[in-house]
C-alpha cells in the first residue's frame, strides 16, 4: 500500500543544503551509503542532469529558474532539507513550491513528496514560523 503523501511513480530524492561544505559531505556519506544509487550534485559549476537517483543541490544554485526547469518534479518522492530552519527562507520557498512541496495546485494529479528537515535550530531569529513547510516535529532534543 502507498503512503497517502507519496507519489506512487516517484523514485528520486532530492536533498537541499545552504553551504558548499554541506553540499560535498552530503555526497560523501550518501556515496557510501547508497553504492549503487546514481548521484549528481546541482551546485555552482557542477551541473545535474536531473535524472539522478539522487541530487544534492545548493539553494543557491538549483533555485535558478533555468537550473530548476531541468527536474520533473512528478518523479520526486523525497525532499530532505539540511539545516531546515533556513526552509522559510524565499530562495527555499521558491525550489520547494517547484517541487510541489508547499501547496498542490488545483487540478494538479501530483500528491505531494514526503519532506523530511534536519536541524539544530528550532525557532528563526525573525520569528517567521516552519509550519508553512513541515507539518509536525518528529523528534525534539
Amino acid at each position: 500500500m502507498n503512503h497517502p503523501s507519496r507519489p506512487q511513480l516517484a523514485a528520486k530524492s532530492l536533498i537541499l543544503t545552504h553551504r558548499k561544505e554541506l553540499v560535498h559531505q552530503t555526497f560523501e556519506v550518501c556515496r557510501r551509503a547508497h553504492p549503487f544509487a546514481t548521484i549528481d550534485v546541482e551546485m555552482a559549476k557542477h551541473c545535474a542532469k536531473g535524472q539522478a537517483d539522487i541530487t544534492i543541490a545548493s539553494v543557491a544554485s538549483i533555485s535558478n529558474e533555468e537550473r530548476l526547469s531541468k527536474f520533473d518534479p512528478s518523479t520526486y518522492k523525497l525532499v530532505i532539507i539540511d539545516e531546515a530552519h533556513h526552509a522559510v527562507a524565499p530562495q527555499y520557498q521558491t525550489v520547494l513550491d517547484y517541487f510541489g512541496v508547499l501547496k498542490m495546485r488545483d487540478g494538479d494529479p501530483r500528491q505531494k513528496p514526503v519532506v523530511v528537515g534536519l536541524t539544530a535550530t528550532m525557532e528563526r531569529s525573525d520569528g517567521r514560523p516552519l509550519e508553512t513547510v513541515f507539518d509536525r516535529i518528529a523528534y525534539h532534543r
